[in-house]
């Protein structure tokens, strides 16, 4: 079955989101389950902790920016 420009531009879309939205819900999930069932002290956290949030905030954003890009690019049209 052969497709159309406009079917296979929508199928690359849709596994881009898909791909970019799964990467936020598992970086969701790994910021929560970090901070849920490891104890910490409550003033005071440990440094390779707080890296491993900021590098997961940074992937969060950045795919944040990608599914907006991406939506917007597709509402455009």
């Amino acid at each position: 079955m052969k497709y159309t420009a406009e079917e296979i531009q929508t199928m690359v879309w849709a596994t881009v989101v898909i791909g970019v939205l799964s990467l936020l819900v598992i970086s969701t999930l790994g910021i929560i389950l970090s901070v849920l069932f490891v104890d910490h002290d409550l003033n005071y956290m440990a440094p390779i902790d707080q890296k491993f949030l900021e590098i997961l905030k940074e992937i969060m954003l950045v795919a944040i920016g990608v599914i907006s890009g991406v939506a917007s690019t597709k509402i455009g049209k």
